[in-house]
């Protein structure tokens, strides 16, 4: 009866290494697949950028555009967050231009947020950033 019960444990043993070695796999691939993407292009739907729009370069030129043509748009002085994470209570959010979020369905609802470097589109309720447009990307289209 004793070899059954080392057959048994052993089995159990070895299915328990499989199961985990799989987990870690599963947990590396889902880390890998995050592409760390910050001009606000939808990525894995995971947790840390479920909530990104899927943009395009196009659509993110457009936005930008839009914005720095509001003279009077004012510059928050924060460090940029990236995205999905949230922006400062503090810092005002601003409406986006009626144009552009005509040009931009995607962006109907969102605010913004100018910064020296780029502009940040932030859903309002949650003040989280779920876009960014840099201007290095975008002047060198």
């Amino acid at each position: 009866m004793r070899p059954s019960i080392r057959r048994v444990a052993l089995a159990v043993a070895a299915l328990a290494i499989i199961g985990f070695a799989s987990g870690t796999q599963f947990a590396r691939w889902l880390e890998s697949s995050d592409t760390g993407d910050v001009t606000g292009s939808l990525g894995p739907t995971g947790p840390r950028n479920a909530q990104l729009l899927p943009l395009t370069d196009e659509e993110r030129a457009q936005i930008f555009d839009g914005v720095m043509r509001i003279g009077n748009a004012p510059v928050a002085d924060i460090s940029p967050p990236a995205p999905a994470q949230t922006v400062p209570k503090s810092v005002a959010l601003q409406d986006l231009p009626a144009g552009v979020a005509q040009r931009v369905p995607l962006a109907q609802g969102y605010k913004f947020v100018k910064l020296d470097d780029r502009i940040l589109l932030v859903n309002p309720t949650s003040r989280i950033v779920v876009a960014w447009m840099p201007r290095y990307k975008l002047v060198l289209n």
